[in-house]
């Protein structure tokens, strides 16, 4: 007798009640509005496909005690999935004294991995174990710890993985994918990029469901259906922004034409990265600061990355006072990011005109 299917809809790391505060406040407070909006949607979609399971491994919330309304918005969307649902605790919000996943008022339909470390759940389906995030362990493996379990069960974990193309991070239950034991599914959170880590046993981060900073990878919910000990795995976009690159090589162009090629690449309800390659010709000025404001004038949010923009001169080796400048701006940009990262740019770019006497 072929074994019956049994449907998962897996996510994690909402974050629900980022403080977003690289934006400013009314952009902030919309895109705290996108991350519910995006739990609601995931609910509904649950309800819509009729899933056996809606599982969140870790990170509905951004801070261990979200606010009295968040927590009661959060509620109610997952009791809007009227399906069975299991939430276990994240880095972000662990089992910490006074932890929500303590306390009762969680929908009937809503099951909380509300212990410390690995826990069977009573539910209908393949035998389901989640883990349950505490800080004062979070530096060992979760796996020595575990019982054991049957071959088509499925596993909730929100842990670091220390797998090729993942940051090293061993701060977070760390263990690579040969830790993994025999089971159908392992539902993975914490790595904001979905990503599968191993094959057999199938092993994924489901990702962030609505992008929570630049991403390649599209935002996903990974809707798993288990056959035995056998698992597919569908990505569905369920959000409610996106976030795109574009990418501009500045080689041979003006800093005009740069500025309209980066505003052609606008939408206005993006998340935007705007990438500038290449070297930038040595009698143009490109103030990449006002650039990533004129974006963010015409997209939801916008950042300009420079991390693989040329400073003229600096592709060759330069004497005296300016090659010494360029040489020192090279090495200093190779540690910063972001906004200070545009600020010693532009102060370079005045600097070097000014040794040239071109101001």
């Amino acid at each position: 007798m072929e074994p019956m299917a049994f449907r998962i809809l897996h996510t994690a790391d909402l974050h629900l009640g980022k403080s977003f505060s690289e934006l400013p406040p009314e952009r902030a407070g919309q895109r705290r509005a996108d991350l519910l909006a995006t739990l609601t949607r995931i609910c509904r979609k649950a309800r819509e496909l009729k899933v056996d399971l809606l599982c969140v491994a870790g990170d509905l919330f951004d801070k261990a005690h979200p606010s009295p309304a968040l927590l009661a918005s959060a509620r109610h969307a997952l009791a809007d999935a009227a399906v069975p649902v299991v939430v276990i605790p994240g880095n972000h919000d662990p089992l910490d004294e006074g932890s929500p996943y303590r306390q009762s008022g969680w929908p009937g339909n809503v099951h909380v991995a509300a212990q410390s470390g690995w826990q069977r759940l009573a539910l209908d389906g393949p035998e389901t174990w989640a883990f349950g995030y505490a800080r004062g362990a979070a530096h060992q493996s979760p796996w020595p710890a575990f019982p054991g379990c049957a071959h088509d069960a499925l596993l909730m974990l929100h842990a670091a993985c220390l797998a090729p193309g993942l940051a090293a991070d061993a701060s977070y239950y760390p263990f690579t994918p040969n830790d993994i034991p025999p089971c159908a599914y392992l539902a993975l959170g914490h790595h904001h990029r979905p990503l599968r880590v191993n094959a057999m046993p199938c092993a994924w981060y489901a990702g962030a469901p609505e992008p929570l900073e630049a991403e390649v990878t599209p935002a996903a919910v990974q809707l798993v259906t288990l056959t035995g000990t056998d698992a597919v795995v569908e990505p569905l976009d369920l959000a409610t922004r996106h976030h795109r690159l574009a990418t501009i090589a500045v080689d041979g162009l003006t800093a005009e034409e740069i500025w309209q090629r980066a505003l052609a690449a606008a939408n206005q309800d993006d998340l935007l990265t705007l990438r500038l390659t290449g070297l930038l010709d040595a009698g143009e000025m490109l103030d990449s600061l006002a650039l990533a404001a004129d974006l963010s004038s015409r997209c939801f949010a916008a950042e300009v990355d420079i991390a693989e923009l040329h400073l003229p001169h600096a592709a060759a080796e330069g004497e005296g006072v300016l090659g010494a400048l360029h040489a020192l701006a090279q090495q200093r940009m190779q540690t910063v990011a972001g906004d200070e990262r545009l600020r010693l740019e532009r102060a370079v770019r005045y600097a070097a005109l000014a040794l040239e006497d071109k101001l």
